[in-house]
């Protein structure tokens, strides 16, 4: 994760003067002064791990927009960067064009994306959001307002509560006007019930208005009576007379005044409005239509952009991709912390108020204009993903922000999108095949990680921070075309977490779910630690795999370290989630915990023991040959590959001009990126069978549980003196075997050797 801390401004032109800058030094402090003082749950706005982009892999002839200033042009694909002047503003939606292949197991096939880059905004532009995912800050929606509520009530007639609870009737026709013309006579009771309706079913006020002006006909009064020879002007003067009438079938009749009110039920003052003569329309209702409001000053809201802006920001490792003006704040921050904070800056007394009386605080600043000043004029939200950290993206921003001279920072920001978007190809692969296997019956794709460890003992009480757990662990895999999790779970004292341990739970979940799916090619997606996933063990695992025929192709794709966000992550963290909340005392109480952490889709949980595994290294050590050589004679830089092939390949032909399938059961192809139009490093790392001497054998690893450190159980032991387990766990406790040697075990350090 890109963890460089970045107070960029994120609206264009604000620049906080020197009396309203917040100290950035002890906002934290501040911050947890505030946990136990804010009594009201707090108005937090989370945002979970971006995704990576769905897009399929960019091969050749990619023209992509860069944030940074300048262009570079060093990789092995034909690939045109053109460089966007700097903005801040949110990314525009983007238009992209992409063709998809039509075989199976090849990558991506050529396509030509066109990215268009945000441009500038206008300053203090709310940022409009325009991804591909859901977005996530929760919106406005004013028509569930409750005012907004209250308004269509009143607009079709029906029953309200007023703001100072008061409840209004349902409007319904009036009185009879006992006029001489008898007008209800001449409209019956069905047709008052029909001009009713149809006025509610209007529901703007605007339009009935316009409805009721064209019942009215303004004309000159026929005769005046002038007092004195003098027409009078005052106030019981009348320089129009009006004529009412409704049309409750094909044929107006006319009716009195009192009668138009009646069936329309109205008042007297919105009668008499909608009637001015002279013009088409009614006037507009010009309640709360003047500039006589109070409103908040532009230094004040200045201040409050300050304050917010004051707050260290990071960008998010994950999300850069889709919505790279996004900033995540503190955790444990939220909008109203940071409101409390802001008052005991600026009104300190409204501060105090707030702990001792609320209703009595009367602010400058309402949280509600701050919210939105938060919500409207930034581009912030809380939490930020701590894992996988990408040291290269750290050591660009590291340098990037270190440097002065503009042309050497250029060079470093080439170089840092460069490093970006090799490692956002990765990700575009993995969709772009995850896409793929959804239409694909003869496709398969997994993707498969480790968990954190999980503990046991998991309990809540304090002494257990200061003792050694008994780790359990988890090894997920993840079906793209099915969405299935399937996790294998084992204690540390059972077995490690090494190579051999990673092809055992693989064998047995390929060989298990291919005799009901029947793929013929197989993709895997994994990261590349050197003592797990990207070693000899698992390059032979799958080299006979391939050669037994169980999958006529199979391919082995590592995503670049640090942007290694997989499938499996998301079903681990329902697993976390769930974790929180439960308590453990043995290893296999995971079992049904892991199990039922995902309600809609459960996972596939097998509990493992030593007798599981195999001894895949070992099986590689007497099969291949080491170091590996390529056909051209090159060492292979095997920390440098990106794909493994075994079986058959998709191979670019001299004569057809186009891909074709060829097999390659005795040796493995490779590359060094993802790119397809790359050619494959072959090599044929297997020992030549001496004769009279037999082929190698798969054995098991284990001829009994390793055991675990004698420190270890002195720990777990020590909990039942305490009484935080029952007597069943305590004695699964003491039958528990120590390991006597001091052999380095996976639990105490990672290998990190790649022939291993």
């Amino acid at each position: 994760m890109d963890d460089a801390i970045d107070n960029t401004k994120s609206y264009p032109d604000y620049v906080p003067s020197a009396d309203t800058s917040f100290s950035q030094s002890n906002f934290l402090v501040a911050a947890n002064e505030e946990m136990t003082a804010i009594d009201s749950t707090p108005t937090s706005q989370n945002e979970t791990q971006t995704q990576p982009s769905t897009s399929a892999p960019q091969q050749e002839e990619t023209q992509q927009t860069q944030p940074s200033t300048s262009t570079s042009a060093h990789q092995q694909e034909e690939t045109q960067q053109t460089q966007p002047s700097t903005s801040t503003s949110a990314p525009q939606q983007e238009e992209t064009q992409q063709t998809q292949p039509s075989t199976c197991t090849s990558a991506p096939q050529q396509e030509e994306t066109s990215q268009i880059q945000p441009s500038t905004s206008t300053p203090r532009q709310k940022e409009t959001l325009q991804t591909k995912t859901k977005f996530k800050k929760r919106q406005r929606n004013p028509n569930q307002w409750e005012r907004n509520v209250k308004k269509r009530k009143v607009n079709r007639g029906e029953e309200y509560t007023t703001k100072g609870g008061n409840i209004k009737p349902a409007r319904k026709t009036g009185p009879d006007c006992r006029y001489r013309l008898k007008c209800f006579d001449r409209v019956n009771e069905t047709q008052r019930g029909i001009i009713l309706k149809a006025f509610n079913d209007l529901e703007n006020a605007q339009l009935q208005d316009a409805y009721l002006r064209s019942c009215v006909n303004s004309i000159p009064p026929k005769r005046s009576r002038p007092r004195n020879g003098v027409k009078s002007t005052g106030k019981g003067s009348r320089e129009w007379t009006y004529e009412y009438c409704v049309k409750p079938e094909t044929i107006k009749v006319k009716i009195c005044f009192k009668a138009f009110m009646s069936l329309h039920g109205i008042g007297l003052t919105r009668a008499k409005r909608v009637r001015t003569p002279g013009i088409a329309l009614p006037l507009p209702d010009q309640r709360g239509r003047h500039g006589n409001h109070i409103c908040i000053s532009n230094e004040i809201r200045d201040k409050v952009m300050a304050h917010i802006d004051s707050f260290p920001k990071r960008e998010s490792h994950y999300s850069r991709q889709n919505n790279f003006n996004r900033r995540y704040l503190d955790e444990r921050l939220n909008v109203k912390r940071m409101w409390l904070l802001y008052l005991q800056q600026n009104e300190p007394i409204q501060r105090i108020l707030y702990r001792s009386d609320k209703k009595s605080m009367k602010p400058i600043v309402k949280y509600k204009y701050y919210l939105h000043i938060f919500n409207n004029f930034f581009n912030l939200t809380f939490g930020r993903p701590r894992s996988d950290t990408c040291l290269s993206c750290d050591k660009y921003d590291i340098l990037v922000k270190a440097e002065d001279d503009i042309d050497k920072k250029k060079r470093i920001q080439e170089q840092r999108d460069l490093h970006q978007m090799r490692a956002n190809s990765g990700y575009q692969t993995l969709n772009w095949y995850a896409q793929k296997s959804k239409t694909d019956d003869t496709l398969e794709v997994y993707t498969f990680d480790f968990q954190q460890n999980l503990p046991a003992p998991s309990l809540t009480a304090g002494d257990m921070f200061y003792l050694r757990m008994l780790w359990t662990y988890n090894f997920g895999l993840h079906d793209a075309k099915t969405e299935d999790g399937i996790m294998h779970l084992w204690s540390e004292a059972e077995a490690g977490r090494r190579s051999s341990e990673v092809c055992s739970c693989l064998r047995e979940t390929l060989l298990k779910r291919h005799e009901t799916h029947r793929a013929d090619h197989l993709i895997l997606f994994s990261d590349g630690c050197a003592g797990q996933n990207k070693n000899k063990a698992m390059m032979n695992f799958l080299f006979e795999l391939a050669k037994d025929g169980v999958y006529k192709s199979i391919q082995h794709i590592f995503l670049f370290r640090g942007h290694t966000f997989l499938p499996n992550d998301r079903d681990f963290s329902h697993i976390e989630k769930r974790k929180k909340v439960e308590k453990v005392r043995r290893p296999t109480d995971w079992k049904g915990i892991v199990k039922d952490s995902r309600l809609s889709q459960p996972f596939e949980v097998s509990f493992l023991d030593h007798k599981n595994f195999f001894d895949y290294k070992a099986l590689a050590d007497a099969n291949l040959k080491t170091p590996f050589k390529c056909s051209d004679g090159e060492s292979l830089m095997f920390k440098e590959v990106m794909w493994f092939s075994h079986g058959e390949s998709q191979e670019m032909s001299e004569l057809m001009d186009a891909e074709i399938w060829k097999p390659h059961s005795e040796e493995v192809w490779c590359r060094y990126t993802h790119n397809r139009m790359e050619p494959w490093k072959k090599l044929n790392p297997i020992k030549r069978i001496k004769k009279n001497q037999c082929a190698p054998k798969l054995a098991k690893k284990y001829a009994k549980p390793i055991g675990i450190k004698a420190a270890r159980k002195k720990d777990l032991l020590s909990l039942a003196t305490k009484n935080l387990v029952d007597e069943e766990t305590k004695a699964f406790y003491e039958l528990l075997p120590v390991r006597q040697d001091r052999q380095t075990t996976e639990s105490d350090e990672d290998e990190d050797d790649y022939l291993n």
